[in-house]
């Protein structure tokens, strides 16, 4: 049960950090997006393609990681290595979250 609380705290922690509110919250490219959850797919299309049709094409050569270091794109021509327990957060990279071994990795 305490594993749970954790990674409950930990969570709501992460989401206060941006700005998250209550649910649902929607995120693009880690901007909130004022959405509702009966939009349809038009609705988000209307949001999403122009957004994509901005990006322009750039070839990057990708960083291989070791075998034991997951590969973490988290922004667009951004990638890091994750180390072992890192996860992979959007617009942020690889971050640990366990606190209880001092926020050291295991």
């Amino acid at each position: 049960m305490d594993d749970i609380n954790f990674e409950t705290r930990v969570s709501w922690k992460y989401a206060c950090s941006r700005g998250v509110l209550g649910t649902p919250t929607f995120f693009i490219n880690g901007v909130v997006i004022s959405a509702d959850p009966t939009w349809s797919l038009n609705d988000w299309k209307s949001v999403i393609d122009p957004i994509l049709g901005s990006n322009d094409k750039v070839s990057t050569p990708v960083k291989d990681c070791p075998p034991n270091e997951k590969e973490c794109t988290y922004a667009p021509h951004k990638t890091q290595c994750c180390l072992a327990g890192e996860s992979c957060i959007p617009n942020v990279g690889c971050r640990c979250f366990n606190m209880k071994n001092g926020n050291k990795c295991v």
